[in-house]
């Protein structure tokens, strides 16, 4: 569970790979008043279901395909750039299934989008 009273907030980074390759990542908690370095991902959600899973260490996960996109081209662009930095998201930083944690993280997200180092905004693929 995040310490609320702390601000944590759970960051994650992209493991290296190939453009099909299976999306891959590590996941850590951290406090916002640490000024920790992660870029935040603003995205549209889309109403497809959520049918493209990811691995968050050793388990699975369902994302939307929108945001399975906007991940696949920011890791090839970390990749490009050689930095695998953590990264911010809603659906995979914040568990949707709890109201109380998601009510809670959606009163940080000023904190979230104004202390982050970037931010990537995915509208989606071009028609």
């Amino acid at each position: 569970p995040l310490n609320y009273d702390k601000k944590e907030i759970r960051v994650f980074r992209l493991l290296p790979g190939a453009w099909n390759d299976p999306l891959q990542c590590d996941m850590e908690v951290v406090s916002l008043t640490d000024e920790p370095t992660f870029s935040a991902l603003s995205y549209v959600w889309g109403k497809h279901p959520e049918d493209h899973k990811i691995m968050i260490g050793n388990h699975a996960f369902r994302i939307k395909p929108n945001l399975y996109t906007a991940l696949r081209r920011i890791r090839a662009h970390q990749k490009a750039k050689g930095e695998m930095g953590a990264l911010w998201a809603d659906a995979v930083s914040i568990e949707q299934g709890n109201t109380r944690e998601r009510n809670h993280q959606v009163g940080l997200m000023v904190d979230i989008y104004s202390n982050c180092d970037q931010c990537f905004i995915w509208l989606g693929e071009l028609a």
